[in-house]
C-alpha cells in the first residue's frame, strides 16, 4: 500500500489525511503516508472484525476488500470489487470440484 501512496503528489496526501480530519499543514511526505497506512490498517480492522450473522465467505471477502477503499468507495470500484470476487469464488468452487472428481477416479 505505501508504494501506492509514494505514486501520489503530497498536495493529493494532505487532502487524503484531512479527509479522515487529521491535520496535514507541515508534514513531510513520509509522515502524512505513514498516517495514511496508520488508517488504513484501523480501517481494514474495523472491518474484518466485525462478525455478522449469516454471512456468506464471498459477503465477508467483499467487505474486506472493500475497506482498502476508505469510507465511501465509488460505485464503479463496488461494483469492480463485487465482479472480482465473485469470479475468484466461481473459480475456486471449480478447482475444488476438480480436485474432488480427479480423487474419485484415483480411488475407484
Amino acid at each position: 500500500m505505501e508504494g501506492w501512496y509514494t505514486q501520489l503528489k503530497r498536495n493529493t496526501l494532505k487532502e487524503l489525511l484531512e479527509v479522515h480530519g487529521r491535520s496535514a499543514s507541515n508534514k513531510a511526505k513520509r509522515v502524512i503516508i505513514a498516517e495514511l497506512m496508520e488508517l488504513d490498517r484501523g480501517n481494514l480492522a474495523a472491518a474484518t472484525s466485525t462478525v455478522r450473522e449469516n454471512e456468506s465467505p464471498t459477503n465477508k471477502e467483499i467487505r474486506e476488500r472493500l475497506a482498502w477503499f476508505r469510507l465511501n468507495p465509488t460505485a464503479e470500484i463496488i461494483l469492480q470489487v463485487m465482479n472480482l470476487v465473485t469470479e475468484e469464488a466461481k473459480q475456486k468452487a471449480q478447482l475444488e470440484l476438480q480436485i474432488r472428481l480427479a480423487e474419485t477416479q484415483r480411488t475407484a
